[in-house]
């Protein structure tokens, strides 16, 4: 039986508090990783928004297998801060990543593409959307950095990105990672 995972995320700034979840959905191909964001389900509607749903693909090559194809698929949100609504189970088989893999209600989502690759010996990624004029523009990028005690990310994001959905790619990309790593079997007992 296989374990459903998720994070909890929670924030607090002063009086200002968030907590999120990021889950990691059912893999219908090995190296398809999906990813879904939601907010907490103590709001006025009673279930949780979707924030949005992370998708990254495992390409298969000599150099590197890390290398992935990475999809953010987020609700629209306006420069003022209005956003599209997407609720969890408000209309079974409705959610927002059904609709994107539908191509149905896109000109309500925001959709980042973008590819994690090695530069230097270090991972890099950068997602990009269309802007209104059509124009590609750079919403977030993260450099895998050396420091004196570990390997951190050196991270950038701009609208229509949040702190939560940046944080939530940073989690997702560390997942894939756990993922490929070969898994330890159990010892056989004497």
């Amino acid at each position: 039986e296989k374990m459903q995972v998720h994070f909890d995320v929670r924030w607090s700034d002063g009086p200002l508090r968030f907590t999120g979840k990021l889950e990691v959905l059912p893999q219908a191909l090995p190296q398809v990783l999906e990813l879904a964001m939601y907010d907490d389900y103590i709001n006025y509607y009673g279930f949780p928004r979707e924030l949005g749903f992370i998708r990254t693909k495992r390409l298969l090559q000599q150099e590197w297998h890390g290398d992935r194809l990475i999809e953010v698929i987020i609700p629209r949100v306006s420069l003022e801060g209005c956003a599209a609504q997407f609720r969890v189970n408000a209309v079974p088989g409705q959610s927002m990543l059904s609709m994107y893999k539908q191509k149905r209600m896109r000109d309500h989502m925001f959709i980042l593409r973008g590819r994690l690759s090695m530069l230097d010996n270090r991972a890099l990624v950068e997602l990009r959307h269309r802007d209104e004029r059509g124009n590609l523009t750079v919403a977030f990028q993260a450099r895998r950095v050396k420091t004196k005690h570990s390997h951190a990310w050196r991270v950038g994001f701009t609208h229509p990105l949040s702190a939560f959905q940046t944080f939530c790619i940073l989690l997702a990309l560390h997942t894939g990672e756990l993922q490929q790593q070969p898994t330890r079997s159990a010892p056989s007992p004497p």
